[in-house]
């Protein structure tokens, strides 16, 4: 049996291999580029470990690498991105990690108004000093259709979770998504999205009260349903945003809970700067609420997102050497449900570009 380790970084090389493999005997490629870039820069974090009361914290060194593979042809497209992110910190090395992350997305033209289209995942994150490690992989794989001004897609959407000191958190996903954008100018984009996913947990026992006289041995079980309304403008800026809607039902006690949340988003480049501005805000409401209860359900506060305001900047100094750093805030869940932290950090450092 396949060691859990590598299971996600597995699934996500073999769709890689699959896809390429057949997507070549289609057609030869008609357009290749290839472009990668490093950075260094130094980080100033606020409350490190996340923490709505003990907050330390600390400097780091971190160092960036990035590639970004595209193949063309007149009716295919293949991209792969592939970013690593290395953080030494100066005070608390159990904190340094490896993070990496992969995207690959392929598109084949069935016929003209007919497609097809998938995309793969990948997230890793590794501590040096410390026995905790992490990976999750998702795939989707959608049918499409155009239409005028429309574009229409449904598929099948699954994902899987790895934890290596805590494996009560594995858990594996699967479900429909569907999207819809409409374009009722050149310049605007209007969308929606919609899903439906089951969640298993199989190595978590429901909640259950500790003076609960006999235990409850049955796993948890989630359903997840959420939707979304967006639009994008793309002038002098390009420009966004989202309201997103989700509720997640589970057969335990303190996990179901309904939260709406909307981003907007910003992009400019003025000669050779470069801006970017993210907000994101949510309002979550738990069925009952967990705060008082001490129940450990986010491993990683730090990749669960929910309300953040980011600011980047990207100055182009000569060739492909720029100046570039950010700016953000969190606030978000801690580890244990209901329960919320704040954070910021800053960074300033060099990128060098290779084309």
């Amino acid at each position: 049996m396949k060691n859990r380790k590598t299971a996600g970084l597995g699934i996500f090389l073999k769709i890689l291999c699959a896809t390429f493999w057949v997507s070549s005997l289609l057609q030869a490629a008609t357009e290749q580029t290839f472009s990668s870039y490093v950075k260094a820069e130094v980080l100033m974090e606020n409350n490190i470990f996340e923490s709505d009361s003990n907050r330390i914290d600390d400097n780091a060194g971190q160092f960036w690498c990035g590639i970004l593979a595209n193949q063309s042809t007149d009716r295919s497209n293949r991209r792969i991105s592939l970013i690593g992110n290395y953080s030494a910190y100066f005070k608390n090395p159990e904190e340094n990690k490896l993070i990496t992350t992969g995207n690959w997305l392929y598109y084949l033209a069935l016929s003209p108004k007919i497609f097809f289209k998938s995309q793969a995942n990948l997230l890793t994150k590794w501590w040096q000093n410390a026995p905790n490690a992490y990976s999750d992989v998702d795939f989707s794989a959608n049918v499409g259709t155009r239409f005028g001004k429309s574009v229409t897609q449904i598929g099948i959407y699954y994902r899987n979770d790895w934890f290596r000191y805590a494996q009560r958190f594995n858990s594996t996903q699967i479900g429909i998504v569907s999207e819809l954008q409409f374009q009722p100018a050149k310049t605007w984009t209007l969308s929606s999205k919609s899903s439906i996913l089951k969640i298993d947990y199989p190595n978590r026992q429901v909640y259950h009260e500790p003076d609960t006289s006999s235990r409850i041995h049955k796993l948890q079980q989630d359903v997840v349903l959420f939707g979304q309304i967006g639009f994008e403008h793309r002038k002098i800026w390009i420009a966004g945003g989202s309201l997103r809607f989700s509720y997640l039902n589970s057969n335990s006690q303190y996990s179901s809970f309904a939260n709406a949340s909307i981003r907007v988003y910003a992009t400019r480049k003025i000669r050779r700067l470069l801006l970017q501005a993210i907000a994101e805000f949510q309002l979550k409401r738990y069925l009952d609420d967990p705060s008082e209860k001490a129940i450990y359900y986010n491993p990683d506060p730090e990749q669960n997102v929910q309300n953040q305001i980011f600011l980047g900047w990207e100055n182009e100094l000569s060739g492909g050497l720029s100046l570039a750093g950010k700016f953000a805030f969190f606030r978000n869940e801690t580890q244990y449900s209901g329960i919320y932290y704040n954070k910021w950090f800053a960074s300033v450092g060099l990128q060098y570009r290779f084309e």
